[in-house]
């Protein structure tokens, strides 16, 4: 048999559980942790990465290197004279997700740091980052 054919665990009122296939057993099972709660584990990440990106002329999109990551923290340069913009492709400075003073940062989860724009609102200006 395989996941497609078991029917899923059942808690109260009939409502499925959260729960996950087990392979071995050949079942769906029940997810089981402290206090009720689900057992989840986060892993760690044998990897870390770090560097900085300036950005040569203000207000031209520049995007973070390929570093495949889980999650990312970005900071602004505290030389910085102005904001940094953040965002996704077609990152500007008046379309963005964040923005960031000098010296501030964000933590996003994403799964690559080229996911990541910056615009930078003078020349020379840019970002410190570490990935995990």
């Amino acid at each position: 048999m395989s996941e497609v054919t078991q029917p899923l665990a059942k808690a109260a009122q009939s409502m499925p559980a959260p729960q996950y296939y087990n392979p071995t057993a050949d079942r769906y099972e029940v997810l089981k942790g402290q206090d009720g709660a689900s057992n989840v584990r986060i892993p760690g990440s044998n990897q870390v990465g770090h560097g900085v990106v300036t950005v040569a002329t203000a207000n031209t999109e520049s995007t973070l290197p390929n570093v495949p990551c889980r999650e990312i923290m970005v900071i602004a340069l505290d030389t910085n004279t102005g904001p940094i913009y953040l965002g996704g492709p077609g990152t500007s400075a008046t379309s963005y997700g964040v923005k960031l003073k000098p010296d501030a940062s964000v933590v996003l989860p994403v799964s690559n740091a080229n996911l990541i724009s910056i615009v930078a609102s003078a020349d020379g200006e840019g970002v410190s980052y570490v990935t995990v």
